[in-house]
């Protein structure tokens, strides 16, 4: 039986939404937390793909587990955006220029590439999920 759908969980870093953006803010220990859910979604046969922000990628630590988890073949690993923590910083940080679509389409496309480089460098993989 082929696979007909996958869940999609954002594994990002550890922000309070309720408080102001901040680069600074980047703590990623939740995403040991990973391997129990993607435990949980295997018992089933139902793939996991993991989104991944800049945070997470560039954290040697929760990319390693994301890595053991994405070489089962089943689960994957995909990138996902958040523009005030994803170099290149050509910004101050504000509510508007916090979304990929606000930003100028150069400023987005160097950020993406980034993003792109990050995962491809930490997993050996392009996303195919964003």
């Amino acid at each position: 039986m082929s696979t007909r759908y996958i869940i999609l969980a954002d594994t990002e870093w550890e922000f309070d939404w309720s408080a102001p953006l901040a680069r600074e803010h980047r703590a990623t220990s939740a995403v040991t937390a990973s391997p129990e859910a993607d435990v949980r979604f295997a018992d089933h046969n139902i793939p996991l793909g993991h989104l991944i922000d800049y945070p997470i990628a560039t954290d040697p630590q929760a990319a390693d587990v994301l890595r053991q988890l994405s070489e089962d073949g089943r689960s994957i690993v995909g990138a996902q955006f958040h523009a005030w923590v994803n170099p290149p910083f050509d910004k101050v940080v504000t509510s508007f220029n916090s979304w990929l679509g606000d930003l100028p389409r150069g400023l987005a496309a160097r950020k993406i590439t980034e993003l792109t480089r990050m995962i491809n460098r930490q997993f050996n993989i392009a996303p195919r999920v964003f």
